[in-house]
């Protein structure tokens, strides 16, 4: 049908209802489109499309809604989220990873990449055995001192003897007092007289980071006078971590 100036507006706007319902018939429904022509006018039977028709059916599965939170691996490579206990592997102690809880699932991401997934226990904590070693196993006894003394080691024999003395009488109290001691080793290692400071607090039984952290301090503060040493006599020489070795 053709369209001038003589064209009723009637027809017009029958014209274009026409052409605007093929055009967009497809994507919406016709009774709501009818309207748009006449508000006060009910849609024609011709227009009516019932929803059943039109409409798709809702999922037979729940939709699961999933939350997001944020959590910092601590040295003994656990995270804690809503009072449960995930282990990740030892190269994330320190970072913080992005955890999606899911239903009963709990997903935990680093830099958008999944390191782990678990089953959210009923108590306790989920690991995996294979992400820590032998020293480190989370239910094995003494793990957590023996790891301890594992990190000691990593400053020299004497400072892993130093710990493993601090930690023989066992408790809660030890272990403590162990962690804190190995942070102060941490960080006065290297050094001038580090063998010499420990070698003493050893002997002292010094079991108080705060102590042993001002036993450092006061050898820091001394001032020793240099003194020339013959070449036999360099190599008599021994440091006090080789009397105080196995």
């Amino acid at each position: 049908m053709f369209i001038n100036e003589r064209t009723s507006l009637k027809v017009r706007s029958a014209v274009l209802e026409e052409a605007t319902i093929a055009l967009i018939a497809p994507c919406i429904d016709l009774r709501f489109l009818s309207m748009l022509f006449d508000w006060t006018a009910e849609p024609s039977a011709s227009l009516r499309i019932s929803s059943a028709t039109t409409a798709k059916p809702l999922p037979a599965d729940d939709f699961i809604v999933s939350s997001w939170t944020t959590a910092k691996a601590h040295s003994d490579q656990f995270i804690t989220v809503a009072g449960k206990l995930y282990g990740l592997p030892a190269p994330f102690i320190g970072k913080t990873v992005q955890v999606k809880l899911v239903g009963r699932f709990v997903e935990i991401y680093h830099q958008h990449k999944l390191v782990r997934s678990f089953t959210i226990p009923d108590k306790g904590r989920a690991y995996l055995p294979a992400d820590f070693p032998e020293h480190g196993e989370p239910f094995k006894p003494e793990a957590y001192a023996n790891s301890l003394i594992m990190r000691a080691g990593r400053f020299g024999s004497q400072s892993a003897q130093y710990l493993r003395a601090m930690l023989a009488t066992g408790g809660n109290l030890s272990l403590r007092r162990a962690q804190g001691c190995l942070n102060v080793l941490e960080k006065y290692y290297g050094s001038s007289g580090y063998s010499h400071v420990l070698a003493g607090a050893m002997t002292a039984g010094v079991s108080m980071p705060k102590r042993l952290a001002q036993l450092f301090e006061d050898e820091a503060r001394q001032n020793v006078l240099p003194f020339t040493a013959s070449e036999r006599g360099q190599a008599m020489t021994r440091n006090a971590e080789y009397y105080a070795g196995p």
